[in-house]
């Protein structure tokens, strides 16, 4: 029993030898390990240099440059701001804290309403360890149950090497209402695609391929025109 006491004594003297707890030593596991001050916002922390990765970057490079009008770029969204648990499950902190942490590399969202159209997560060497291998397969298994598309890409070199993906990529979008550029997601019993704001059907009637804005390269100005050019060469004025 003496020897119980003399060692709580000498764990007292020492927390007490030191200026501050959090400056004492551990000296085994069993020792107690202090929680963060409240003030440690003050120099527990340092700046992040980026928010990209060299492969991140170069892949936003090449992807900004193409994105059609209508549609926004955004970097490292979390999944629990694109999916929500729903109302009906049970245990929702525990399904929700399997989303809460993790992020994607990229999504495409309407510019104009915000809306989810797609999500791109860049695949490095990184992703064929066996926990990132089952995080993926957790990832593609909630895209696909919210119905939006999720590519998955390998890292390439150069922004050029990213340009038969980012193909695929933009001809999966939906179309976007060439005079106001909204995203339209809804298509109308009748097959045609009906803006929500302007009200406009957007169809060609000449060959019932989608209409989209483009711009002339000549004179710098803005028309509407058959996705189908340059097989459908029909153009409306905006």
């Amino acid at each position: 029993y003496s020897d119980k006491i003399s060692r709580k004594l000498s764990k007292t003297r020492l927390v007490k030898s030191y200026s501050s707890i959090d400056e004492r030593p551990v000296q085994n596991s069993s020792d107690f390990v202090p929680k963060p001050p409240k003030s440690s916002a003050e120099f527990a922390y340092e700046r992040q240099l980026r928010i990209y990765t060299q492969n991140e970057m170069l892949f936003k490079q090449a992807l900004k440059n193409r994105l059609p009008v209508g549609f926004e770029l955004i970097a490292k969204t979390r999944l629990a701001d694109i999916a929500a648990v729903k109302e009906s499950m049970l245990y929702q902190d525990a399904y929700f804290n399997k989303i809460k942490a993790k992020h994607i590399d990229f999504t495409i969202v309407s510019e104009n309403t915000g809306v989810f159209v797609a999500a791109i997560e860049l695949d490095d060497s990184t992703h064929n360890r066996p926990d990132r291998i089952a995080r993926d397969q957790f990832v593609n298994t909630l895209f696909k149950s919210i119905g939006i598309s999720l590519f998955r890409i390998s890292v390439k070199n150069s922004p050029d090497d990213y340009q038969p993906e980012i193909t695929s990529i933009i001809q999966s979008l939906p179309p976007v209402c060439p005079c106001c550029s909204t995203v339209i997601l809804v298509k109308k019993k009748d097959s045609k695609l009906s803006c929500p704001y302007c009200k406009k059907d957007n169809i060609c009637p000449q060959c019932g391929d989608y209409l989209v804005r483009r711009k002339a390269k000549a004179s710098n100005t803005e028309f509407i025109g058959c996705k189908g050019f340059p097989s459908c060469r029909y153009t409306e004025k905006l």
